[in-house]
Formats: structure tokens, sequence, C-alpha cells
């Protein structure tokens, strides 16, 4: 089995779904029905259009099948007993032999208990290959706990492994002296310093608008030392789950981002705004290489 991801070539009315993943069997046709459950949630239920969703989508449901197919079992036996399912097995699998983490096999798991209940909808199965049971939810205690509805009932699945929570783990403050001593390139120092000031991500600070670069000095309603709210629409850059939101940017880092674009030799700009459509991270390649890449 092998999982592949279509080129521009896979149409359907005029629409490409570059990125699609698909299931191909050793007999080289798509694997079914998981390409049909594919295409339900993520064409026709249109729930994502990320193409890292979509990636992530295929790897979880390709671990799965590949597993099935290894150990020559059918994704539709139906076991008796919960315990000795195929489910049961790629679960007891993934957490012993592989030694995953419980939070990944459970983010797989997830996905596969989709696919059974899409099946069982659709009378492609005549039962699910795990045990449901309702439970008493943990009775909230936060601030909203006056408007949390009592005796609230949750759905627990049986194969899902139990996660113990685990404390976020952030940047240390001499980590980040440490990285901000670090006698480097302006450009990789700019973009570390937008990351760590705002808490935007990796992949939204590689490809952060140049548009969004202005001189805060000039700007009405601002003032030195003030954040600036900075709306972040997914139509110009990458943001996880395609949400547009707000961060705020420090004053001096705008001045410093501003800056950085004029004293290290900023594109020019064509009638249409060219440069302008250009990510912070272009530009700062461009930079390291001379200001003769092309893109």
């Amino acid at each position: 089995m092998r999982l592949v991801f279509a080129t521009n070539d896979l149409t359907l009315l005029g629409r490409s779904f570059e990125g699609f993943p698909l299931l191909i069997g050793a007999d080289g046709c798509p694997v079914e029905p998981a390409h049909s459950f594919l295409w339900h949630v993520l064409v026709e239920s249109a729930e994502s259009f990320s193409t890292l969703t979509w990636e992530a989508y295929g790897r979880r449901l390709f671990d799965y099948f590949a597993f099935l197919e290894a150990n020559q079992l059918t994704w539709n036996d139906e076991t008796p007993a919960h315990g000795l399912s195929v489910l049961s097995k790629y679960r007891d699998w993934s957490i012993g032999e592989l030694t995953l983490d419980p939070r990944t096999v459970n983010n797989r798991l997830a996905l596969v208990i989709r696919f059974y209940r899409w099946a069982k909808r659709h009378n492609l199965i005549a039962v699910l290959p795990f045990g449901e049971k309702l439970v008493k939810a943990v009775p909230h205690s936060g601030l909203l706990s006056h408007v949390a509805a009592p005796g609230a009932k949750n759905t627990k699945i049986s194969v899902i492994v139990r996660e113990h929570k685990r404390p976020t783990k952030f940047l240390t403050k001499a980590q980040v002296k440490e990285c901000l001593a670090l006698e480097t390139d302006p450009s990789y120092q700019i973009l570390f310093h937008l990351m760590v000031r705002t808490g935007i991500r990796s992949c939204e600070a590689r490809s952060f608008p140049l548009k969004y670069v202005f001189n805060p000095k000039f700007a009405k309603g601002l003032r030195e030392g003030q954040m600036i709210s900075v709306a972040l629409d997914p139509r110009d850059m990458h943001i996880k789950y395609d949400r547009p939101r707000i961060i705020d940017i420090p004053w001096s880092l705008m001045k410093n981002m501003w800056s950085y674009t004029l004293h290290h030799g900023a594109p020019a700009r064509g009638a249409d705004g060219g440069a302008r459509r250009w990510s912070l991270l272009r530009f700062c390649l461009w930079r390291l290489r001379g200001g003769r890449c092309r893109f």
C-alpha cells in the first residue's frame, strides 16, 4: 500500500484537488471505502481547505490501513469482543510496539473512529469495533461554573487511551536571552523577534506578509511604546486552521521590521504593488542571496 498526494491533474468540474491524499493498494487501485470517507470529510463536508490538514488525515488513515494490510486483517472484521477488535489491535500495537505518545495514538484513533461511524451510517458494517458508554462529566469549577449544565454526561469510547495532562512548554527567559545574544544575520534575528514577541507560530512568521509592515512613526493614533494590533488574514499568509485573528506587535518591533526593509535593500515595488505581496521571510531570503534570487 502506498500514500500519494494528487497533483493539479486531479480535477473535477474545473476545480483542482491538488494535495488530496490517495491510498493506493498493492493492486494499484484506490483503497475503499477509505477513499470515499476522505472525499466525504475533506471535500463534500468542506471540513478543511488546508492541504496540511488533508495530508494529516491521509497519513492517519494510511497508517491504519497499512497496519491492517501488513497483518492480513480486514477493516470490517466483526469480532464480537471489543477488546479483540482490529481497532484494539491497532491501538495496542501503536502503544506497545511503537511506544507512541498517547496523544498521538488518540489523534489517529479519533479519525479512524469517525471512519467507522461513517461506515455504519452507510450500512457498510453492522456493528462498531469499539464500545461506548455515557459517563458523568467532571464538574466545571472555573469562572462559568454557575452556567454549566448539572449532571452533564460525556461519551467514553473503549479504545481511547488515557492521557495525562502535560504542562505546556515555553521558552525560558534564559533561553530567549541566549538566542538573542547570538551573533547571527539580521534576517534571522528579525524572524526570531517576530515569533518570540508576538507568539505566532513558525509557519506564520515565515509567511508573514511584507504589506503588514509599516512605519509606526507616521501612523495616526500610535505612540511610541504601545502595542499595535495587526489583523492576520489567511488570504495573505498561512494561519493554522485558516482562522483570522488579531495579534499585538510591539511598537519597537514594527519599527525595527520597517527599518530592516529600508536599510537592507527592499526590492522595487511595481505598479501593482509587486513586492508588497511578498512575505517577510521571502524578503529576508532575497536579501541573504544578494538580491539576485528569483522566486
